[in-house]
């Protein structure tokens, strides 16, 4: 796992580095566990939307990881979804 940090005007030191990536980290980490919780609820992307629940291009976007921030209140809907609170993913 490589992770890119773009650098903003004017660029910043090494604290402000390490939090961006920490940060980073623990949205890369949540998306990951609430992947793997979708992947054993049985559910498909596609039965999750019917349930008004985020669009199939989405979850998928999620689990390859072109997404690096989730919106949360996407993560909040599949979560009820498929039965489960953020403390499940955390």
């Amino acid at each position: 796992m490589t992770l890119k940090l773009v650098r903003k005007n004017p660029p910043y030191g090494l604290e402000e580095y390490k939090r961006e990536r920490d940060k980073l980290e623990f949205y890369e980490d949540m998306r990951d566990n609430l992947m793997s919780l979708v992947k054993n609820s049985g559910l498909s992307f596609v039965d999750i939307q019917d349930h008004c629940g985020p669009c199939p291009q989405t979850l998928e976007a999620w689990a390859s990881g072109r997404v690096r921030k989730p919106q949360l209140g996407k993560m909040r809907a599949t979560l009820h979804i498929i039965g489960k609170k953020f403390r499940d993913i955390e």
